[in-house]
């Protein structure tokens, strides 16, 4: 997205990262086929370890050019990140009026609004309540 600018003049930019206006939204279904793809190929990668195929299913999962070096940390992420990227769309909060700006489809620059019944900026999107910031859940 990079910038937006919303129907109450205020410009939503994701240039900060992380962004407390930015996040991400997913279906059930989709968050369902999120999961189920990316354990397979998560599971394909690691039997591929085990008999020494790693740098095949690489070059066959990934585009030509990624690093065969990288670590397999590095590849898991990478696997989840590709499926996020097919499953997940990009959602924006105005920091002045509140709208709601969600992708159309992943990976295409179409967003559509959504108004809140309550006026100004809930901050909906900041993250985490204090209870959870630290990694853990306070009893």
């Amino acid at each position: 997205m990079s910038k937006l600018a919303c129907r109450c003049g205020n410009i939503i930019s994701d240039s900060a990262y992380p962004c407390p206006t930015e996040g991400e939204l997913t279906s059930q279904r989709d968050s369902e086929r999120l999961y189920s793809e990316s354990t397979q190929a998560i599971g394909a990668f690691v039997a591929a370890l085990q008999t020494g195929q790693r740098d095949t299913w690489i070059r066959n999962f990934f585009l030509s050019g990624y690093p065969t070096h990288a670590s397999n940390e590095a590849v898991i992420s990478d696997i989840v990140s590709h499926f996020e990227t097919k499953y997940r769309k990009s959602v924006a909060e105005c920091d002045r009026c509140g709208r709601l700006w969600v992708q159309m489809h992943p990976g295409e620059n179409q967003y559509r609004s959504y108004a809140p019944d309550e006026e100004g900026y809930a901050e909906i999107l900041r993250g985490a309540s204090k209870e959870f910031s630290s990694g853990s859940p306070s009893s």
